[in-house]
C-alpha cells in the first residue's frame, strides 16, 4: 500500500486551492432527506428490496467509479475517516505518508468485520503542512488530509447489494474540494460517499456530498 509518491504532487495546487477555500464564507450543501443519516452526515438509500444485490454490476457503473477515482479532488480535516471495500480501491491505493518522522502509524485488524484498520497520526498533535500530514490517495485523483488524525478501513467483504464503496468523513475546518466538475463543501464536517450499489432497480454508480456548518 505504500510508494506511489505524493497525492500533492498527483493534483498540482489541488491541496493550495482546497486550503484557499477554507478561508470563504458559506458552506454548501446536498438536497435534505428524510432518511436516517449515514456516516458524515449522508443520507442513506431508500430501503434495499429483497432482490437486491442480485444482478450483475454493469460496465457502466465501473466505469463511472473509476472517472471519479481519476477526477481531482480532495478531503481534509483535523481528524478524517475513510471506509472502503478491498476492491477495487485496494489496487488503487496508497499511504505515502505515513513511514515519515512527523506521522506515526499503526495497522491491526477489527476482529469483528475483519477490515483492515491503518491509523495515521501527527506525532506533535498536528501538522499544519498538508504535504507532510497523514494522507491517503486514492487511484489518480482523489486525495484524503488529515491534519491530526487519519483512520483508513478497508474491509474485505462487502453487502451483495453494495459491492464497491467509498465512505470519507472529515471533521474539524473540513472541506471537500473538486476541480472536476467544480465543487467546493466546507464546515465543521464533512462527508463524502462513492459507491456502486444496487437499492432494487439494478447495480448504478452513486456519489454525493455533504457538509454541516
Amino acid at each position: 500500500m505504500r510508494g506511489r509518491g505524493s497525492p500533492a504532487r498527483a493534483a498540482p495546487g489541488l491541496v493550495a486551492a482546497a486550503t484557499a477555500a477554507l478561508a470563504v464564507l458559506g458552506v454548501a450543501s446536498c438536497a435534505g432527506t428524510s432518511a436516517p443519516p449515514r456516516l458524515g452526515g449522508i443520507p442513506q438509500e431508500a430501503p434495499r428490496s429483497p432482490s437486491a444485490g442480485q444482478g450483475p454490476v454493469p460496465e457502466s457503473a465501473r466505469d463511472a467509479l473509476a472517472a471519479w477515482l481519476a477526477r481531482e479532488a480532495v478531503l481534509i480535516g483535523d481528524e478524517v475517516e475513510v471506509d472502503c471495500t478491498r476492491r477495487p480501491f485496494l489496487a488503487e491505493l496508497a499511504v505515502p505518508t505515513g513511514g515519515t518522522s512527523g506521522v506515526r502509524t499503526t495497522q491491526t485488524t477489527d476482529p469483528r468485520s475483519g477490515a483492515t484498520v491503518i491509523v495515521m497520526e501527527a506525532a506533535g498533535g498536528e501538522i499544519a503542512d498538508l504535504d507532510a500530514a497523514p494522507s491517503v490517495r486514492f487511484g489518480a485523483g482523489f486525495s484524503a488530509y488529515a491534519r491530526k488524525r487519519l483512520t483508513l478501513r478497508v474491509h474485505a467483504a462487502a453487502d451483495p447489494a453494495r459491492p464497491a464503496f467509498l465512505d470519507g468523513f472529515a471533521q474539524g475546518r473540513a472541506t471537500y474540494f473538486c476541480r472536476q466538475p467544480a465543487k467546493r463543501y466546507q464546515g465543521s464536517k464533512v462527508g463524502i460517499v462513492a459507491e456502486i450499489s444496487d437499492d432494487g432497480g439494478g447495480f448504478a454508480f452513486r456519489d454525493r456530498e455533504r457538509a454541516s456548518p
